[in-house]
């Protein structure tokens, strides 16, 4: 029966039609489905295949009593049927696409629509060829073949997902390219998604299986009872060679993928890194553009995070760790798929990182990943209901940020959970112990997930934690209390911490965001941002302003975008526009009293560059009370001291702040920081300034040398002497040599002014580096 007979439709394709319809009409209002797009291809990708497959082959296939209809006699007619349906079906969903779009505001049509032509419009119409064939090879089956073919038509859409599902348990890959869903990213956190050119390349062996299978179609008829046979000779021979044209290139396409970046395997990864070092118990994998004592730090490092985060848990893991360490972001992203995110695989004992400086800000929280799931349940040795095969992302993360909490900030996870409580942001823990994690921001949950589980281990023990992480219920892991009630014994801790009034205002900054759920068109904005930064560093200030424009309009309210194009006009020489756009963003009652104040050292930098010194000190002080974290407060206070000193003022400016079409060097700086030093020899932060440098640069040794001759001079700023002690620790034990570093920590440990979480974060280093002062 037909149900819609103007368009020659059967009832169930009629029925597919409209459920895929309505269901994508209604995921169209979130506001990353709401338009052509990353998330919308990626959702009609795997919406779309498998009942479209399955209608293909109930039309195609035998009738219920085995017969063969006759408008589908001809293969090439069932096909052209299936065929037609999937365009039917793409155009009403492409149609939805544009309608929601226009609604909510297109963020890149044209790369929205390249997506949709190479994900889900491709992935259609290999579902609607599959299940062709599924219905076509069904005729063989007597009795059973409207089954046969049912059954075999969801195995391809079911197939490509689960061999997905399984390179991504059996190697480091995070990605997956789909022959019917199309790309899959991997991650959520990095919003910079740039599919097309592999995805290219990779529907090109699509179009091989297809023109295999159109051109199979061809030379292949039916009999009544269903069964394929072959065409006279004559009418076959060109369409024959097509068809082996087609599986060639199909089976070359995925014999190169590795080459391709279509997928990787832990040997191909290896490989293309290059280089291996082995510690007691890590073995590190690592980019031949990395040197190898950093790589053998790495390895001690790795040593050290294990023991502690062993004796953190209570545990033990015998097994080795294996440490895959890339060059950069770029190189990381396009051999496992995770550019800005660093990812651990607990079931496989490895990690995935980029290199950084000493000591790594992110290897201890994703070993702490690692050994949770010596004591995890399920595949992937991760907390979570039904023995950890449905993932916890609250117990996952929570568990990794108490063991590894960060070494670099001023206020412990209960200080800043406290202020986001105070705040009126902090969410029920019944949101973060769930999926729902995915959909808060990610500072807020990782923050609140690590505060709660190590408040959790103070109270409760960790015995109690390894159960819950285990797959016990709240109740059966602390002695019968359930969430409701912890949450309610946490929060009445909670309001027991004292906090200034400082705190607040940078939890606000910090946390008071939307998670990338609730953002207009993330991929884009960020993608126009990272590319404006980029034609900015390459004086390219054209191309700059345009991205940033272009991200304004839109996220009007985007404060990196605001803040680039006020620094275009100003590297351009457009200095009063610059101060225009600077003196609006001052006034905007929306910022944050953060993104104030980095305005306000803007301007600042602005005016002490020309010489008005007054606004220099007045625009450098109001800043520096809402510095966000003492490294920014450190910058603003070296230049503010800069106004008083005229000897070291130009080296400083120099540095800190360069010409404004120019931007700073730090080779020209280091000559003025070095005729600075050599007018006043007594005074120590030309070498502080010097020595910092050449350690973010991992110049250990030279570092070390330049920081100690600053510390045996004169230090006008307590917060650069503070520094100056705790980069000479990382250096000395950088290079080995305990008894400097040990006189450094002692040093710093003594700082009256010192908060809690930065001497927390110095014990756990000094432990790491096994210095003596710190057994």
């Amino acid at each position: 029966m037909r149900s819609w007979p103007a368009l020659g439709l059967t009832r169930g394709q009629g029925l597919v039609l409209a459920v895929s319809a309505v269901t994508f009409g209604v995921l169209g209002f979130l506001p990353l489905f709401g338009g052509p797009g990353y998330e919308s291809s990626l959702a009609l990708g795997v919406l779309l295949p498998l009942p479209l497959a399955i209608v293909s082959a109930r039309t195609s296939g035998p009738a219920p009593d085995g017969s063969i209809p006759e408008a589908f006699r001809s293969p090439w007619a069932a096909l052209s049927a299936s065929v037609r349906f999937a365009c039917i079906v793409l155009s009403v969903q492409l149609l939805i696409l544009l309608l929601h779009g226009l609604r909510a505001g297109f963020c890149d049509p044209a790369q929205g629509l390249v997506l949709f032509a190479l994900g889900p419009a491709t992935g259609a119409l290999l579902a609607a060829v599959w299940g062709t064939l599924a219905g076509l090879l069904g005729g063989h089956v007597p009795r059973r073949g409207r089954d046969v073919a049912r059954w075999l038509a969801a195995l391809g859409p079911l197939g490509g997902i689960l061999l997905s599902v399984w390179r991504f348990w059996s190697s480091p890959m995070v990605f997956a390219f789909d022959p019917f869903a199309g790309f899959f990213a991997g991650t959520l956190y990095d919003t910079v998604i740039d599919a097309v050119p592999r995805l290219l390349t990779y529907r090109a062996g699509t179009a091989g299986t297809l023109l295999f299978a159109v051109c199979g179609c061809a030379v292949v008829g039916r009999s009544a009872r269903g069964r394929l046979e072959l065409s006279a000779a004559r009418q076959r021979l060109g369409s024959l060679a097509l068809a082996a044209c087609g599986a060639s290139l199909s089976a070359s396409i995925y014999f190169w993928g590795a080459e391709l970046g279509h997928y990787q395997s832990t040997d191909t990864i290896a490989a293309a890194l290059g280089e291996r070092w082995g510690s007691e118990r890590c073995d590190i994998v690592y980019a031949s553009g990395i040197r190898p004592e950093r790589a053998k730090l790495l390895g001690e490092e790795c040593d050290a995070h294990i023991a502690r985060h062993e004796v953190f848990f209570e545990t033990e893991m015998r097994e080795r760790v294996t440490v895959f360490t890339f060059l950069s972001a770029q190189q990381k992203g396009a051999l496992m798929g995770a550019s800005n995110t660093y990812i651990a695989k607990p079931w496989r004992r490895e990690v995935y990182i980029q290199s950084d400086n000493y000591p790594h800000p992110v290897l201890s929280h994703e070993l702490a990943h690692v050994i949770a799931g010596a004591f995890a349940r399920g595949p992937l040795k991760v907390a979570g209901p039904l023995g950890g095969w449905i993932p916890d992302p609250g117990r996952i993360e929570g568990f990794a940020v108490a063991a590894a909490p960060s070494e670099d900030t001023d206020h412990t996870l209960l200080e800043w959970t406290k202020a986001l409580k105070d705040l009126e942001l902090l969410p029920p823990l019944r949101a973060i112990f769930r999926l729902t994690f995915l959909g808060q921001n990610s500072s807020t949950a990782y923050t609140v997930a690590g505060a709660f589980v190590g408040w959790l281990r103070a109270k409760q023990g960790p015995l109690a934690l390894r159960s819950w992480y285990a797959g016990a219920s709240v109740e059966a892991a602390f002695g019968g209390k359930t969430l409701p009630v912890l949450e309610q014994e946490f929060h009445a801790d909670l309001d027991q911490v004292q906090l200034p009034e400082r705190v607040i205002e940078l939890a606000r900054a910090r946390f008071d965001r939307p998670a990338i759920f609730g953002r207009h068109c993330p991929h884009v904005v960020d993608r126009l941002l990272q590319d404006a930064s980029a034609a900015y560093e390459r004086f390219d200030l054209e191309r700059a302003a345009r991205d940033y424009a272009q991200s304004l309009r839109l996220d009007p309210s985007n404060f990196s975008a605001r803040l680039g194009l006020a620094a275009c006009d100003q590297r351009r020489g457009a200095d009063q526009d610059a101060l225009a756009r600077y003196d609006t963003l001052a006034t905007d009652e929306s910022l944050t009293r953060v993104e104030r104040a980095l305005v306000l050292e803007r301007m600042g930098d602005r005016a002490l560059y020309r010489g008005d010194l007054e606004a220099a000190f007045r625009l450098y002080t109001e800043a520096e009370r809402y510095a966000f974290d003492e490294h920014r407060a450190r910058a603003i206070a070296v230049k503010r001291y800069a106004i008083d000193d005229r000897e070291g003022r130009q080296a400083i400016i120099d540095l800190l702040i360069g010409a404004p079409e120019l931007g700073s060097d730090f080779v020209q700086s280091s000559a003025a920081l070095g005729e600075w030093t050599a007018r006043n020899p007594e005074l120590g932060l030309a070498d502080y300034l010097i020595g910092k440098n050449l350690y973010s640069r991992g110049r250990w040794r030279d570092a070390s040398a330049y920081l100690q001759r600053a510390l045996e001079r004169r230090l006008p700023l307590e917060s650069v002497r503070r520094e100056a002690l705790r980069s000479s620790v990382f250096a000395g034990c950088a290079l080995g040599d305990r008894p400097s570093a040990g006189a450094a920590f002692r040093a710093y440990m003594a700082d009256p002014g010192l908060s809690l979480a930065r001497k927390n974060g110095m014990q756990r280093f000094a432990q790491l580096c096994r210095l003596p002062e710190a057994q």
